[in-house]
């Protein structure tokens, strides 16, 4: 017996064990500023929903001491500060007729749509965490290669580590004819990070519009890359010289998850529709102030 043309087949109807990798996936492509940041997956199935982090404070510079004499001891000290574990949650609703009439496949554009929510909020999240954490520098300019420098200096780090600096796009024009920039469609080699257009001041310059513009200031997020850490792998330097190696930064900001993307689906017989729900249970914090500024340009 012929099947019905009109049947609702498996393929047609959302499936939570193939929606949720395509929807944890789809959720680390689309961020920006995530990608920086080291993912904590410790909290996985340990009680609780409070993480107190403790932030190293700095010791200060070593200082000269005469022969013989007794080295200073300076005690470690840092700072708690605690943080709650919360929900990201999202879903949609498909009757039988959008499954059974609609153009494409509902299924596959569900799981788009519940990934880019999901990573728009952890985003957002991850960006009112490193604005009310991280250190803030004002270099009482706009973006240009010599406020760059001064940012740079800032962090105290050494020069020739390399960063990214998220910017927003609207602040491009104030840098795109800056003699020292150098866009990443000239680079003799692939790029380093998704999102990145460009280079300049050894900073890798990376557009997201989820940057704020606060009186007048956008805040944008400078963190180092280079230091101890994963490697990125497979790239080369803009020079195109081989070896070259970025790593991820040294826990400058930490998301700590509780359970990954967990996907659920319940049919709503009285209505003849299928409800697709998401979530998402984690939290972020600075962890290493050191390696992460907010650098006030002006707008």
């Amino acid at each position: 017996m012929p099947a019905d043309i009109n049947a609702t087949f498996l393929a047609n109807t959302p499936v939570p064990e193939v929606l949720a990798p395509m929807v944890e996936a789809s959720v680390q492509g689309a961020l920006r500023v995530t990608p920086f940041c080291k993912i904590d997956n410790t909290l996985q199935g340990r009680p609780g929903d409070t993480v107190k982090v403790p932030i190293w404070q700095y010791i200060g510079m070593a200082k000269d001491t005469a022969e013989g004499a007794d080295i200073d001891l300076i005690p470690l000290s840092y700072v708690d500060k605690s943080h709650t574990i919360k929900k990201v949650a999202i879903g949609v609703g498909l009757t039988d007729e959008a499954i059974l009439s609609a153009y494409g496949n509902p299924s596959e554009e569900a799981g788009r749509q519940l990934s880019l929510s999901i990573a728009e909020k952890i985003e957002e999240d991850v960006i009112e965490t490193i604005l009310n954490d991280a250190p803030h520098f004002d270099p009482l300019a706009a973006i240009s290669y010599d406020s760059i420098v001064d940012a740079v200096d800032e962090m105290q780090t050494e020069f020739t580590s390399t960063k990214a600096l998220i910017i927003h796009p609207k602040m491009l024009k104030g840098i795109r004819k800056d003699k020292m920039f150098q866009s990443a469609d000239s680079y003799s080699t692939s790029i380093v990070m998704s999102g990145e257009i460009g280079s300049i001041c050894n900073c890798r310059i990376v557009l997201s519009s989820r940057i704020p513009l606060v009186g007048g200031k956008y805040q944008c997020i400078m963190v180092e890359l280079s230091g101890e850490g994963v490697k990125f792998t497979g790239n080369r330097a803009p020079d195109g010289s081989a070896g070259a190696e970025f790593k991820e930064p040294l826990e400058a900001v930490t998301i700590f998850v509780k359970r990954g993307v967990n996907v659920e689906r319940e049919r709503k017989s009285r209505n003849r529709s299928t409800e697709i729900t998401a979530d998402y249970i984690c939290m972020s914090a600075v962890t290493n102030p050191k390696r992460i500024q907010v650098v006030e340009f002006q707008a």
